[in-house]
């Protein structure tokens, strides 16, 4: 369209137009759109939470382009003419570029490192916007008078945080064992994301021969999320809460379950029991002598709460009677003596 007004204005001649500005009132505002200052939110978040914002290559080479293909696993886009090797597919998932950009630094004496970056991702059918972060060595805390090497629960509070600032509720996502025959994470301190029954994300401990390879240290974490996902879900504002006029109740309690039921499933059976428990917490998690093959124990605090009047025993012990009732219906679950 521009070339061919080019060509009209040439041949009326450039002295018969008259040049305009446009009316105000028509144009559009200018400003952010929404995804735009939700993603600017979740940067500030992270380097508020002390991790470095980079920005890496988009094309990796043939050896690294379905590295960590958790998320996107179809085939993606080859350059007809790449200038080098290295750069020769368009990546479908971002942690190896990240892991590179990591393992350079720690080649350089840098051994402890916080990045995350933002990237659009395209493949054949799907575009996608992912949220990468690795974490490497140790954290610093209080200055540098305490050091906390990361771990598993160093990316889930990465990932908490971001739903938290997003106000998307705990009970819209969940968490499953990743389960893979590739050696890129740690089989027993990994897991995926899901929104329903849809994997967004993965996060844990690096495997040992990864670690090894790319000579990172042992406290290696990364996260990879879809934030497309993330940003596709609608959410409204948090409602104010009245603070309550009673006060609430306690109850520890310690159950044997079977080791592959994991505490979230726990916590979700027990918080749908009443409506009088307002939180379920674990304090503790026992594994080894007393317990049989197979099982584990988890000791969970109950907390319950009325809005209308104070509690009486027997009305708590009653709803702790359900509760033990409901587990033990799900999971076979037995109080530990």
């Amino acid at each position: 369209e521009a070339d061919v007004s080019e060509e009209v204005i040439r041949l009326l001649g450039y002295e018969n137009i008259h040049s305009k500005l446009p009316d105000a009132s028509l144009s559009s505002q200018g400003g952010l759109t929404p995804r735009q200052k939700t993603k600017l939110a979740i940067r500030r978040h992270l380097r508020a939470n002390g991790l470095t914002e980079i920005v890496t290559y988009s094309l990796v080479d043939e050896k690294h382009a379905d590295s960590f293909a958790y998320l996107n696993t179809g085939v993606g886009y080859k350059l007809k003419n790449p200038m080098t090797d290295d750069h020769e597919y368009l990546r479908k998932n971002m942690l190896w570029s990240l892991l590179d950009v990591a393992s350079y630094n720690c080649a350089h004496q840098e051994k402890n490192l916080a990045i995350y970056e933002i990237s659009d991702l395209d493949m054949p059918g799907k575009a996608s916007t992912h949220l990468s972060a690795v974490l490497i060595g140790e954290e610093s805390l209080e200055g540098d008078l305490h050091k906390r090497p990361y771990d598993f629960f160093s990316a889930k509070g990465i990932f908490e945080g971001i739903m938290h600032l997003l106000g998307i509720a705990e009970n819209r996502y969940s968490y499953e064992r990743l389960v893979s025959d590739r050696l890129e994470f740690h089989p027993g301190q990994s897991a995926g994301i899901y929104l329903g029954r849809t994997l967004i994300g993965v996060m844990g401990v690096l495997h040992p021969s990864l670690i090894k390879a790319m000579d990172l240290p042992e406290s290696s974490v990364a996260l990879e999320i879809d934030l497309s996902a993330i940003l596709d879900l609608k959410t409204s504002a948090e409602k104010a809460v009245v603070p309550a006029r009673f006060p609430s109740v306690s109850r520890d309690l310690a159950f044997v379950v079977d080791q592959k039921v994991s505490y979230e499933e726990i916590r979700k059976e027990i918080k749908h029991t009443d409506k009088l428990i307002v939180d379920a917490e674990i304090f503790d998690l026992y594994e080894g002598s007393n317990i049989a093959q197979g099982k584990k124990s988890i000791a969970i605090s109950l907390s319950f709460l009325s809005p209308e009047k104070t509690l009486k025993d027997e009305e708590v012990n009653a709803v702790v009677d359900k509760v033990v009732g409901a587990l033990r219906m799900r999971f076979a679950a037995e109080i530990r003596q």
